[in-house]
């Protein structure tokens, strides 16, 4: 059993992941404050060629209090996503057909649910998992056929209990598609449909693998090649189906994974990884075995998405350090964008030439980052003044902790600036090869956007620090 009644605003970044695992089993309401986050033109001060890549993209959310969740892209130009809002049951939507130029934004009228997954064919078409976070009402599948302007809910006595907990809803066309839920009586409450969802048949528990004590799926960590699917559990485990969730095998990645995330190049080649962990595990022989794969250089990873049809090639994201590629397989890895707050959020790439993630901020504008027209074997590795990073992000005390990575004995330069550009503050201090650390004083300094760079003389990061 698991009901997530805690929509943390102001901590996102540190709190997504963690609902997957503890708040899933706690049904207090906490009322959430509305915040706002303001980005001035200034901005365009910290712009560089990496961050030429990625691109802001306002939902104009200026009627809904709530975190954009989960994406779903069935082409280049289209891609949904499924809001939460900061009431206890709310669900909300926002699709855009013009490669977020634009966006419709809507609610689903489902007033004793909140979302959990989404899947869409088109800018038309698109189911939406629902579950209660009170945890009286259980879950809901809904579908929309004219881009979000009507609903219709497709559940009746599938997902009653009050215990139910919807995690994944899939299709391979208009017709044919899954839903899966948490166990309930002993196994995965999964259905199949053949008519668009108008039906729903239950999986017989003997085509599933039975759960661990407490084993959930997580919400939308899923992965579709073809007509196989693979879902990521809380106990380092793996489900797969070869034949669009009718019939299920499991393989074990690691045992004391937790909220893994799993991300198929192909039918074949992928990854799994536990969220905030920096270690991958591959497969080359479509999710029976795992192989341990550390990144190179070593590196804590929050959200990974395989690019389609070329294995060994992942973007992924290091929280409070940007957003990275790599296409050998994380022997190397290379830098896409350092200048965007980025959290344990959603990260889909359709292909490579364009991908999507959001912010750390979920609630209003500026919540939706576009990653587009990524080359494959464009990027240099990460190299000499590498993994530079600042823990906590955002700085909420007198200091921060600022973390790099040098090849060779340097002189750092820490510099502060604001969103003018103004050095705010500097410190120099000596640096040695391998890695470093060094306190940073943030005292005195104002609420607001800041640009830190890490400097040793030839090469230089930034980072964007929010101090609150």
């Amino acid at each position: 059993m698991k009901k997530l009644s805690l929509f943390i605003g102001n901590c996102c970044n540190a709190c997504f992941w963690v609902r997957n695992s503890f708040f899933r089993n706690i049904r207090t309401t906490v009322v959430i404050s509305r915040r706002f986050l303001v980005i001035t033109m200034c901005f365009l001060f910290f712009l560089n060629t990496e961050a030429q890549l990625v691109t802001y993209c306002p939902l104009n959310m200026t009627s809904i209090d709530g975190w954009p969740l989960f994406f779903t892209t069935p082409s280049h130009d289209v891609m949904w996503v499924v809001i939460r809002g900061a009431a206890t049951n709310s669900a909300y939507y926002a699709c855009t057909s013009d490669a977020g130029a634009s966006f419709a934004v809507g609610t689903i009228p489902d007033l004793n649910h909140s979302p959990t997954c989404i899947y869409a064919l088109d800018d038309k078409t698109a189911w939406v998992g629902l579950t209660d976070f009170v945890g009286s009402y259980g879950g809901a599948v809904w579908k929309t056929t004219d881009g979000g302007q009507n609903w219709t809910k497709l559940t009746t006595t599938q997902y009653a209990d009050a215990a139910a907990y919807i995690d994944v809803v899939c299709f391979f066309n208009a017709d044919t598609g899954f839903v899966l839920g948490d166990p309930i009586g002993g196994h995965y409450e999964i259905y199949t449909t053949t008519d668009g969802g108008v039906s729903l048949s239950p999986v017989p528990s003997a085509n599933i693998p039975a759960p661990l004590a407490s084993e959930f799926v997580l919400e939308s960590r899923y992965s579709k090649i073809g007509n196989k699917v693979w879902c990521g559990t809380n106990k380092g485990r793996v489900f797969y189906s070869a034949d669009r969730g009718h019939t299920w095998s499991v393989s074990t990645v690691k045992a004391s994974l937790t909220n893994m995330e799993v991300s198929m190049n192909d039918s074949v080649h992928g990854v799994a990884c536990q969220m905030e962990h920096n270690v991958p595990y591959i497969t080359n022989d479509g999710g029976i075995t795992w192989q341990k794969k550390p990144l190179s250089p070593s590196a804590y990873m929050c959200s990974v998405n395989a690019i389609k049809d070329v294995p060994g090639a992942f973007v992924f994201k290091i929280v409070g350090q940007g957003i990275y590629i790599t296409d050998d397989t994380f022997a190397t890895y290379s830098l896409i964008d350092n200048l965007h707050l980025t959290g344990h959020n959603s990260l889909v790439m359709y292909n490579t030439t364009i991908g999507w993630t959001q912010t750390a901020y979920q609630n209003f504008d500026s919540a939706i980052i576009k990653i587009a027209d990524i080359h494959i074997g464009a990027f240099s590795p990460v190299a000499n003044l590498h993994h530079a990073g600042i823990f906590p992000n955002p700085v909420k005390q007198n200091s921060a902790l600022v973390s790099w990575t040098l090849e060779k004995n340097a002189e750092t330069t820490l510099a502060l600036y604001d969103i003018t550009g103004n050095l705010v503050r500097m410190n120099k201090v000596p640096g040695t090869r391998g890695s470093n650390a060094k306190v940073f004083k943030f005292e005195n300094i104002a609420s607001g956007i800041y640009l830190l760079s890490v400097s040793d003389g030839t090469n230089s990061s930034k980072i964007k620090v929010l101090v609150e």
